[in-house]
């Protein structure tokens, strides 16, 4: 079996800024991390 390299994803600024305000909110990274599709 092969297995396929996953492409990195790299944030907008816009993106960036977004997380950076929800984590100072206080909501979870993990949670930031599967919903933007990016690792912790």
């Amino acid at each position: 079996m092969v297995l396929k390299k996953r492409a990195q994803r790299h944030l907008t600024p816009l993106e960036a800024i977004t997380i950076a305000e929800a984590v100072n909110r206080g909501e979870k990274v993990a949670t930031l991390a599967k919903q933007f599709n990016v690792c912790r």
